[in-house]
């Protein structure tokens, strides 16, 4: 398994090399990272585990964020240049509305290691755990606006 530091490394190189336009350009690294050490990255407040940022520079941040059981976003959006989301453990639905009139134009299931992409040109969009016991995902999302 490889480690953020390692997953981070390869992501510089490459943004050095070639530039950086949106999240889409880290997918080749972020389908196959299967991080073996994200629990240890986790913040907790109260003995609850919060949502942490993990690492963030001028392109882009990464954040692992907790879902409490039963737990769900807004409906909201990204930028152009999207987010990335895997699902670290458990599960996450997902919602997806027309960025106009807000019609429901997918719901779909991610189950652990599943990847999913959004930005405002796709849908908006709500995410939640459906069970009632805590779910842990991973977000890449642009800086870019």
């Amino acid at each position: 398994m490889k480690n953020l530091n390692a997953f981070l490394s390869e992501v510089e190189n490459h943004i050095d090399n070639n530039g950086f336009d949106d999240v889409l350009d880290l997918i080749p690294w972020f389908e196959n990272l299967q991080m073996s050490d994200w629990e240890s990255m986790i913040q907790y407040e109260n003995g609850q585990p919060v949502n942490t940022t993990i690492y963030q520079s001028n392109e882009f941040r990464i954040i692992i964020i907790c879902w409490a059981g039963k737990q769900q976003s807004s409906v909201h959006g990204h930028s152009e240049g999207g987010g990335l989301i895997k699902v670290l453990k458990g599960q996450l639905e997902e919602t997806r509305f027309h960025p106009i009139d807000r019609n429901v134009v997918g719901d779909f299931k991610y189950c652990e290691g599943a990847m999913t992409y959004i930005h405002d040109m796709i849908a908006l969009h709500q995410v939640k755990n459906p069970d009632p016991h805590p779910s842990f995902s991973l977000h890449v999302y642009t800086k870019r606006t």
